[in-house]
């Protein structure tokens, strides 16, 4: 089971104020808290900043491995994993739940660059909390040693043997962490920021199976907070079966070099994010050229329509001429300049008069019926071009007939009227 829940959207604005007692304890605030491991200073990070996703995945190579967790966080991380850091501890599994083939529980840490780059410029190792609980239960839980050897995190092997059920929390004057873990593999995960003096029963309870969770063996680690802590009274009252710790005593259990992340894999995976980005990059300059070829090639169409419809007008016009002057000859007489009948509209005025008022319309069929007219056309708004044809001074009875959606996202529709000889 993974859960993880976002402090931010289930606590209030309303928090203890821990400056003083922060800055008296060398607490990074924002970017984690201080520690000294042997002697070395070091960092834990906030589970606020750096997310924690508890995931399954088959046996592969580290290469495979990496685009599985990735592809895996897709569905549960809310940003682009793929611009994400990120870095895990790996635990053999004994078999997947589902479908019983052999698996290995990946516990994933991930930060966006910004947060990850803050951290990263303190210079130290940076410890996550489900480390430090590791070591608390390798050297407080009744089924370890107190002299185990193995103490800390293995990043690619077997994680203990504990087989009951327990949950490690840590208290911090800035928010809570606690996990679930059965068999020494983490079961779940959730954090929250301090607000108020009440215990997020909720979050924890989640992380333990059964009704009576009081009952569940608790090991409550404290990160610069007394043991009088109403927080640390609350979750001791909860859990009956509750050993308190010091963060001190835990320290020495710490290995650094297993348990620090974004360490060495920082630069393969800023090299695997740049390639990456560099793909997307390419893909959207791709996309956009695909759109713009796609747009010349309407307006060329668009532009080639209006040259033939133009060319078909001019012939038409010629050859109404011709055969206006044709049947002059047979009836013996002059053919005016102006071939038209009285009282008939001019075509190529009516059109000239229709493109410079609706320049953005294109108009499919134009009927002329003596001084009447109608045309039908596509355009984005059939109400502006009926306006745009009423305040032409060689129109007039202008009327909008029948308007349809069009499957460009316009409006198909046909205007009829009378043209004004001036």
């Amino acid at each position: 089971m993974m859960l993880l829940l976002d402090a931010k959207s289930i606590i209030t604005e309303e928090s203890i104020d821990h400056a003083d007692h922060a800055e008296a304890a060398g607490s990074y605030g924002s970017v984690g808290c201080a520690l000294l491991v042997h002697n070395r200073p070091a960092v834990m990070v906030s589970p606020l900043d750096i997310q924690t996703y508890i995931l399954e995945i088959p046996p592969l190579n580290q290469r495979r491995r990496d685009e599985a967790i990735r592809l895996q966080l897709r569905t549960r991380y809310p940003g682009d994993a793929a611009f994400a850091e990120i870095d895990y501890f790996l635990f053999t599994k004994q078999r997947n739940k589902h479908n019983g083939s052999r698996c290995f529980q990946a516990v994933v840490f991930l930060a966006d660059s910004l947060t990850a780059a803050e951290y990263r410029d303190r210079q130290t190792p940076l410890i996550p909390g489900i480390a430090l609980m590791m070591a608390a239960l390798e050297k407080f839980s009744p089924d370890t040693r107190e002299d185990s050897d193995t103490a800390g995190i293995n990043r690619t092997g077997e994680s203990g043997s504990a087989a009951k059920h327990t949950l490690v929390m840590i208290i911090t004057p800035d928010w809570i962490e606690a996990a679930g873990f059965e068999n020494r593999e983490v079961t779940g995960h959730a954090a929250a920021k301090r607000t108020g003096v009440h215990l997020p029963l909720p979050l924890l309870e989640i992380l333990c199976p059964g009704q009576d969770s009081s009952h569940t063996p608790a090991l409550i680690i404290l990160k610069d907070v007394p043991a009088t802590d109403s927080l640390v009274s609350a979750a001791g009252e909860r859990f009956t079966e509750n050993r308190i710790i010091d963060m001190g005593d835990i320290l020495p259990e710490v290995n650094i070099k297993k348990s620090a992340i974004f360490k060495h894999r920082d630069k393969q995976q800023q090299s695997s994010s740049k390639r990456i980005a560099a793909a997307l990059i390419i893909l959207q300059a791709l996309s956009l050229l695909l759109a713009l070829h796609i747009l010349a090639v309407k307006a060329e169409e668009y532009h080639t329509a209006l040259e033939r419809t133009y060319r078909e007008q001019t012939q038409y016009k010629r050859e109404a001429e011709k055969l206006l002057a044709e049947i002059a000859q047979l009836e013996n007489r002059e053919v005016p300049t102006n071939t038209e009948a009285p009282g008939t509209a001019d075509p190529y005025v009516l059109i000239a008069e229709i493109r410079s008022r609706l320049p953005d319309v294109l108009v499919s069929s134009i009927v002329i019926q003596g001084e009447r007219f109608n045309f039908e056309a596509e355009g984005a708004d059939s109400i502006q071009s009926l306006d745009a044809l009423r305040k032409s001074s060689r129109f007039f009875d202008i009327t909008l007939h029948q308007t349809t959606p069009s499957k460009r996202g316009g409006e198909q529709f046909s205007i009829s009227g009378s043209i004004r000889h001036e």
